[in-house]
């Protein structure tokens, strides 16, 4: 694409060469270069803003979906270059496609939509529009194609193909299985369209699912078994959240479904029973069907695995003297036990199975007393401890910590061995008799070793009293022992060594005190023994988080202090569990130690908000443009940026331009015309000729914006001066213009910090120098430059002073690195010449030898009217000759014209004579006076 600006003329190089040639053939060619003008174009049609050009009349607009129907989109912006006013004449073409029917376009230049445009239905609209300017029948029209690029929003949140789903599985499958796969859709595209999978809630321990494809599976437990337990837990309603943007932020939709997981039973638990150990004391004079004792066992199964029924383990053990009931467990006597009785139990072994397949058992004991019959009938009672009565002892006590004091009584003589009682605990192989221990005389009951209540929180102990008759009676006593809970654990995470931070998301500027998150530890003490309290030990320097415990013991983080992600888009903090005895010790400041699980790491990642205007970088600058710049010549750039990490695009506007005059006080308001400026890019170019602006400058104010709110702005002033060649100063570099541009900019700034005080150095082009005689030298390059001290210029004999490198070495070991061969005058002023006295003299007598030709012109005039007056007076008539106007040079000498037609009516004679013969004085190329005259007879 050819462009003014680039290259004004354009030298080729044209060869042509004989491809027939036999002979000679490198020497068979010849060479021609041709040379090509650039002529700059001639913007007397509106003119379409950046990037449209009369050579590619093409506009591309990315708009977001969903703007409101009857909403503008954007401003076509064309205007008319003659006056610098804004088209209001726009006219939208016909177009092939049924779309661009929905796009309007106002009088001013508004694209307007007729309907809410669905990046889901409509990706592209193109039209074509044309502005008219000037008066009717001198219309000046420009045309522009403008192609409307919808932007994806994320409007669609994801949706799942079943509004539920629902499944049953087996209790005892393995880890790994496919439970059931949900899906979800989004409709809209790249990561807004992109689906990702979690569950949350109830189930998270027991399941897991693909993030990707959404596959609900097993999740393996601690041992690499499932958690899945019917008994348990029967049912899960598995809450799966389906979001888009899996790299999250603030439009991130989401969605959710229940999934819902029944357990099938599976006979995998055995009946328990009620005791560990059961015992019962018969006398052997007993009769046949006797109540023995009542065996009870449960199982946790459904349906047929639940029902249990009761047998003898070994049959043999019985020898047919008891039975039980396989329904109820009741045991009786079904023989005769006398001679039976003895002091030693004994021992039967008793099953409760269930109806499960593979069926499901237990086994038990039941110690059996059967006592003599005989004189000491007196059978033992305890008084304490009553029947449910518990006892309490706290935990990590020291060993011989009295626990109870039993008491029982024997209605025999207490001075004989039949009302003499002895305690004991039954060796029934449990592990009371290793943890306590009970005086056979007086019944206190002591611990034997330090109990932990977080091990086991209550003990049932079977104590029995006994006399020392024969046969000997005893009975039995049930006694609950309650560890009580002593602050011996403190409180800490639940997390592993190597665990990944906690991550948490806040978006900044929330208000102060607002909750952003929580943290929970455990203590496995119980109570106040349990209360933990929280601190953040690191990474909170600037007090801007604050952590306080609730009623559940749970750490809830909050904001302190103003929160903003241009500060910091991330925290992270240390926080510590302990108990609230001990915070002074425990809220010293230290890093996050991984190895103790009463610290915890937060990372608290900030979301952005627009809270921060666009900043212009250069908020003040000095340009210069030359008079006879081509129009679209780039004078400068100006740049804003917006601290906020997700803001939208920032797009620039001419807001205001007033042109000084400083030599007249001239002030001149020119309003949003003058300059161009590209709303993306923010490159400020020309749309005119400034030769009318010659002598001055330009104030120009451009506004950078990326909100609909007016008070998200900044603004730029530029002082532009209207330069012409003579009030430049040019460098002369030793290389062409290629290489003088690559360097520019380092060029510059070494420059203007080769002088003491601050100067500002604008230079304006990179072209061929020019010679003297006009030629160019394709191997040198001028750059003309202007220098300013701040906002003033620096006339051009300061600068020549300035820049007198035999005065300055540091200048002149600049000039040597960049080859600047010297510094002068951008274009050359010629010395208006003297006069001397004689020229003086000579421009005197001209100037009375004008005067006097103009006095004998007169007088010439006067005596030919004069004379013409005598004539008239006279009696002679004068009659115009009809003659030939011009002869042809092309003619040969004796050539004929026809004759001319005669006058007033008559056959006059020709002026070529008789025999039509042309004249001596007729044979010339130069035309004839048609004023001729001659005298006819009256």
């Amino acid at each position: 694409k050819l462009s003014y600006s680039s290259a004004a003329i354009i030298i080729l190089t044209l060869q042509v060469k004989d491809k027939n040639a036999e002979e000679n053939i490198e020497d068979q060619l010849d060479t021609a270069e041709a040379t090509l003008y650039i002529k700059a174009f001639n913007a007397n049609n509106p003119v379409f803003p950046p990037p449209w050009t009369p050579s590619d009349p093409t506009i591309h607009v990315n708009i977001s979906e969903n703007i409101p129907a009857g909403e503008a989109f954007f401003n076509l912006g064309a205007k008319d270059p003659v006056n610098g006013q804004p088209i209001t004449n726009y006219q939208k073409l016909n177009t092939e496609s049924s779309l661009g029917d929905i796009i309007q376009i106002s009088q001013l230049g508004e694209v307007i939509s007729q309907q809410i445009l669905d990046f889901e239905q409509i990706k592209t609209i193109s039209f074509s529009v044309s502005a008219v300017a000037g008066e009717p029948g001198q219309e000046r029209i420009s045309e522009a194609h403008i192609t409307l690029q919808l932007i994806d929003a994320n409007d669609n949140a994801p949706v799942f193909a079943q509004d539920s789903y629902a499944t049953e599985l087996s209790e005892d499958v393995l880890p790994f299985t496919n439970v059931v796969t949900v899906q979800a859709t989004d409709a809209d595209t790249g990561d807004f369209g992109r689906v990702s999978y979690a569950l949350q809630g109830e189930g998270v321990n027991e399941f897991m699912i693909d993030e990707t494809t959404g596959v609900i599976q097993i999740k393996p437990g601690a041992l690499g078994r499932s958690n899945l337990d019917r008994e348990w837990v029967p049912f899960y309603n598995l809450r799966v959240i389906a979001r888009d943007m899996p790299g999250g932020g603030s439009d991130q939709k989401s969605s959710a479904v229940i999934v819902k997981v029944n357990l099938l039973d599976v006979n995998d638990s055995p009946p328990q029973f009620s005791q560990s150990r059961y015992t019962a004391v018969v006398p052997e004079n007993s009769p046949i069907g006797t109540l023995v004792s009542q065996i009870s066992a449960t199982d946790p199964d459904l349906e047929l695995n639940n029902v249990v029924h009761y047998d003898f383990s070994n049959p043999s053990q019985i020898n047919g003297l008891y039975k039980i009931n396989k329904e109820t467990g009741r045991i009786y006597t079904n023989g005769i036990l006398t001679g039976k009785g003895r002091k030693e139990p004994y021992v039967i072994s008793v099953r409760a199975l269930d109806n499960g397949t593979p069926q499901q058992f237990m086994d038990t004991e039941l110690y059996i007393t059967v006592g003599d019959v005989s004189r000491n009938d007196g059978v033992p009672k305890f008084l304490k401890p009553e029947s449910g009565e518990t006892a309490e002892v706290p935990e990590e006590s020291s060993v011989g910590t009295a626990v109870f004091q039993a008491e029982a009584m024997d209605p025999d003589d207490p001075n004989t061995a039949n009302g003499k009682l002895v305690y004991s605990f039954p060796d029934d192989g449990s592990i009371v008799r290793k943890l306590f221990q009970i005086d056979a005389n007086s019944g206190l009951i002591t611990t034997k070793v330090a109990l932990d209540r977080e091990e086991r929180e209550e003990y049932t102990l079977i104590l029995e009293a006994r006399d020392l008759g024969n046969p000997v009676q005893q009975t039995s006593r049930l006694l609950t022992v309650v560890v009580k809970d002593v602050d011996d654990h403190p409180p800490q995470f639940e997390r592993q060594r190597n665990s990944v931070p906690l991550m948490m998301e806040v978006e900044e500027e929330m208000p102060i005190n607002m909750k952003i998150g929580e943290v929970i530890a455990i203590d496995k003490d119980i109570g106040k023994n349990a209360v933990i309290d929280y601190a953040i030990i690191y990474g909170n320097d600037d007090g801007i988080f604050g952590i306080t415990r609730d009623d559940q013991n749970r750490g809830i983080i909050s904001l302190d202090k103003r929160l903003d992600r241009e500060m910091s888009g991330l925290h992270v903090l240390t926080i510590k569990c302990f108990e609230p005895t001990d915070r002074a010790r425990a809220v010293a400041k230290k890093p996050y130690d991984k190895l103790k699980l009463d610290e915890i790491k937060v990372k608290v990642h900030v979301l952005d908000k627009d809270d921060n205007n666009p900043t212009f970088v250069e908020k003040n600058m000095t340009r210069g443009v030359r008079v006879n710049a081509a129009i679209y010549t780039e004078i400068g750039k100006v740049h804003a940026e917006d601290a906020d990490a997700e803001a939208d695009v920032i797009t620039y506007h001419l807001e205001n331009v007033t042109f000084h005059r400083p030599k007249t006080g001239m002030k001149r308001e020119l309003g949003e015309s003058g300059f161009l400026v590209d709303p993306s890019s923010g490159i400020i170019q020309t749309n005119q000729s400034y030769g009318k602006y010659a002598d001055g400058f330009f104030d120009v104010v451009v506004k950078a914006a990326n909100s609909p709110d007016p008070s998200k702005t900044d603004f730029a002033f530029l002082k532009i001066f209207v330069l012409q060649d003579t009030d430049l100063m040019k460098f002369v570099f030793d290389k062409n213009p290629v290489n003088v541009a690559k360097e520019m900019k380092e060029f510059k700034k070494d420059i203007e910090g080769a002088f003491a005080q601050p100067l500002t150095l604008n230079v304006y082009d990179n072209e061929f120098y020019s010679k003297v005689d006009g030629s160019l030298d394709f191997g040198r390059t001028s750059s003309c430059f202007q220098v300013l001290d701040q906002e003033d210029v620096v006339d051009l004999d300061n600068v020549q002073t300035l820049f007198d490198n035999e005065k300055n070495k540091k200048l002149n070991d600049l000039f040597e690195k960049y080859s600047v061969d010297k510094v002068e005058r951008c274009a050359r002023v010629r010395t208006p010449p003297k006069i001397n006295w004689i020229q003086f003299c000579i421009l005197i007598i001209s100037v009375f030898i004008g005067i006097a030709a103009f006095v004998a012109s007169i007088v010439v005039c006067c005596l030919y009217s004069k004379y013409k007056r005598r004539i008239r007076r006279s009696n002679i008539k004068i009659v115009e000759a009809p003659v030939r106007a011009l002869i042809p040079a092309s003619l040969p000498p004796g050539s004929v014209m026809g004759p001319a037609p005669s006058l007033m009516g008559q056959n006059n004679p020709s002026i070529n004579g008789s025999n039509g013969r042309i004249y001596e004085w007729q044979e010339t190329a130069m035309p004839i006076d048609t004023a001729s005259y001659r005298s006819l007879p009256r």
